[in-house]
């Protein structure tokens, strides 16, 4: 079932992170089939469900579903008298049409606001290239030579296609190369793949395509330095006429089979070799060929490094998926959590309880407000809280002991309760997680107030029986009285809670 997974259009549509979704996806146990891609939909927030329904149904469908269209996963959208198909990119076609090459299967679907995982923060430096990019448009704009600013353009055009072939080699997904190649750059079995996977060029690890990176990186720097270094970018620019004549060579000859993106390639050579033409021909200098020497041996040098170091963490990932796989399997899952000993809690509605009391699914987490690791316990909890409000309760259980406690601990105490007891629970969570948040007792009392003196018997009792079963180390999550096993991530709550709602083991006790 290889073939449904271009995506493109579809993802586009949900507003998913695409990098997210293929990586969920490819370690999900069932991958590929239809279960991989339903639960990597839920976990990625967009709750659905499968059905086979006939085609003579079909027109009671909503306006939105999924289905499998032409092998492919397609979404479809009902228009007025068509239907909108977005898969890896977006056609409009008739009824007729779409009952015709459609599979019985349908998703229906909601997506919500929510995110239902904690995506990792990472560092983005597309704004950081974009001011270099714009810093090196207007050198050259100012240098008033309109061959040598056309010239180094086409440069920074050369580079981004060249860096973007560079990085699909290691699974990033590239709109630019897709729309190049019609949508297909990122299949194995596309005649742009074909041409590049063919090239059998291999000097340190280096294709022919990883020397494009590295020749337009080179003359991007080197188009700094013009007039002076005019002579040398003619030189180089004829240089890659053998590298024009291989392509076409493998592509004609040997292949038989266009690259659309080599041929883009291919034509901004021919351009700069015509625009060399035109450079002022200033003498060249020792200064400017030991320059340009160095410049070219640690674009080398580094290329061959960043290509080694890629491939590694790319055989790492690859590994991380198989691991995963095994990992998110539901039966290890669930094996893992039955096989431990239950925690039989007298009273699990007490003291600070939020949530549907007659949910199928009850969380116990064992917390302490002045605990480093407890903020991403809650935001979870939060969170599972927010996307299943039926069918998920959960008890806060602070370890908490008066006696033990500093006058400020127990006032913070104290106001949580308050605010539970006086305005419900979804002000106490709010008041929980501003108190995570920040972390600072003097602005916590003075957004939240005490509003009476309460018993505070229940949620010592709850301490106290959290220490009687050794509960002791926070955070501490038990569903269902099962202690959730420390060989999982919290996080990976996630991906467990459908079927956690429906194993009626998990579910009855």
């Amino acid at each position: 079932m290889n073939n449904t997974m271009n995506l493109e259009k579809l993802l586009d549509r949900f507003k998913l992170d695409k990098q997210e979704f293929f990586f969920q996806l490819q370690s999900h146990p069932n991958y590929p089939s239809v279960l991989a891609f339903s639960d990597t939909l839920n976990f990625l927030n967009v709750k659905n469900d499968v059905y086979e329904i006939e085609k003579e149904y079909w027109r009671e469908l909503p306006d939105e579903f999924i289905t499998i269209y032409k092998s492919h996963f397609s979404l479809i959208k009902k228009e007025k008298k068509s239907y909108n198909v977005y898969s890896d990119e977006v056609v409009n076609i008739l009824e007729k049409d779409l009952l015709e090459h459609s599979q019985n299967l349908v998703i229906l679907f909601e997506q919500n606001k929510t995110p239902n995982y904690l995506p990792k923060k990472s560092i983005k430096y597309t704004f950081f290239f974009f001011i270099l990019l714009v810093l090196y448009v207007i050198y050259n704009f100012l240098q008033k030579n309109w061959v040598g600013f056309t010239f180094n353009i086409v440069s920074v055009i050369g580079l981004y296609i060249s860096s973007e072939i560079f990085s699909e080699k290691f699974g990033k997904i590239s709109t630019t190369l897709n729309s190049i190649c019609g949508h297909t750059a990122n299949k194995t079995n596309s005649s742009c793949n074909k041409i590049i996977n063919s090239d059998s060029i291999n000097i340190f690890g280096l294709k022919l395509s990883d020397f494009s990176l590295i020749y337009f990186v080179t003359i991007v720097i080197l188009g700094l330095l013009l007039p002076n270094t005019s002579v040398l970018l003619q030189i180089t620019s004829w240089v890659t006429v053998v590298a024009i004549f291989y392509s076409l060579y493998i592509q004609i000859l040997v292949e038989r089979s266009i690259c659309k993106i080599c041929l883009f390639i291919i034509s901004l050579l021919i351009f700069q070799i015509i625009l060399s033409r035109f450079f002022v021909a200033v003498p060249i200098s020792s200064l400017a060929i030991l320059a340009s020497l160095l410049i070219f041996t640690v674009v080398f040098i580094g290329t061959i490094y960043i290509n080694e170091l890629l491939k590694k963490n790319d055989s790492l990932g690859k590994s991380n998926l198989k691991n995963l796989k095994f990992k998110r399997n539901y039966d290890v899952f669930k094996r893992e959590l039955t096989e431990q000993k239950r925690i039989p809690f007298k009273n699990s509605t007490g003291g600070f309880f939020v949530g549907n009391p007659d949910a199928k699914l009850h969380i116990s987490i064992v917390s302490n407000p002045y605990c480093g690791f407890c903020k991403e316990a809650h935001i979870i909890l939060e969170k599972l809280l927010a996307n299943y409000p039926d069918d998920i309760s959960a008890q806060i259980r602070f370890n908490y002991f008066p006696e033990n406690e500093s006058e400020k601990s127990q006032r913070l105490m104290e106001t949580l309760y308050s605010s539970y007891s006086n305005k419900g629970a979804e002000e106490f969570l709010n008041a929980l997680h501003y108190w995570f948040k920040n972390k600072n007792e003097e602005a916590f009392f003075e957004k939240y107030k005490n509003l009476d003196t309460l018993n505070m018997k229940d949620i010592i009792n709850s301490s106290l029986e959290n220490k009687k079963f050794g509960l002791n180390f926070t955070p501490n999550i038990i569903l269902n009285g099962y202690p959730f096993s420390d060989k999982y991530d919290r996080e990976d709550l996630f991906y467990f809670i459908d079927e956690l709602l429906d194993d009626e083991q998990v579910v009855n006790g």
